[in-house]
């Protein structure tokens, strides 16, 4: 009896990281692509560490002004903070933001309808915006965004850790790992490669506090 040789995938873009970054970038992919594949070296539908977050937000709110935030930020990180990065992440926040209330996601607000918020870090002008229950967004944060790949489409692997890229040149072509449980080979042809992994939150002291030791 001949052996399997593991499993084996074809899609248009792979995405490695199926945390709320990776899920993201899979939905707005399949705006464009016939078929999109995620594949995360944990459960299928946990949602990365952001499904272990709180689920709250930081968000440059209409009547809020950009610089304000931005200084906030050049101040935080002693200066190392790319501010051009920083502001399209910032502009782009408010519709992420209705996406999410859009969605059904609960932010607190109070008896006139106003958001609520709880300062950072001893900034002037950096918020976020919480969930309630509190504490319990990340999960229904996941849970949305796994909803709405599903809506479009998107594919989703668990399990598979992602040992190498495969290149043809200078131009990403694929990627090889295992299977987390079964240890069999797993095998992805792709047209692109787009790595969606590490911590996507701002606070520097996060950045280290997962167990699959990577950090920054």
């Amino acid at each position: 009896m001949k052996e399997p040789r593991g499993y084996e995938y074809t899609t248009d873009l792979l995405v490695i990281g199926c945390g709320f970054s990776g899920m993201w970038a899979a939905m707005r992919a399949r705006d464009f692509l016939d078929d999109v594949l995620v594949v995360d070296k944990g459960p299928r539908d946990w949602g990365g560490l952001g499904g272990l977050s709180g689920g709250d937000m930081i968000v440059k709110q209409p009547d809020m002004n950009l610089d304000d935030l931005l200084d906030d930020l050049v101040y935080y990180y002693d200066g190392l903070a790319d501010q051009r990065l920083l502001s399209r992440i910032l502009t782009q926040s408010y519709d992420r933001f209705m996406d999410f209330e859009n969605w059904g996601h609960k932010f607190v607000r109070n008896d006139k309808g106003e958001l609520c918020f709880i300062p950072q870090r001893a900034l002037d002008y950096m918020r976020y915006y919480y969930y309630h229950p509190y504490g319990m967004g990340g999960i229904d944060k996941a849970r949305l965004l796994k909803r709405e790949c599903e809506k479009r489409g998107v594919r989703r692997l668990g399990r598979v850790v992602i040992t190498d890229v495969i290149t043809d040149g200078d131009r990403a072509c694929g990627a090889v790992g295992f299977h987390a449980q079964s240890g069999m080979p797993v095998f992805i042809r792709a047209r692109a490669v787009l790595l969606a992994t590490n911590t996507g939150g701002w606070k520097p002291s996060y950045h280290q506090n997962t167990p699959a030791g990577e950090g920054v």
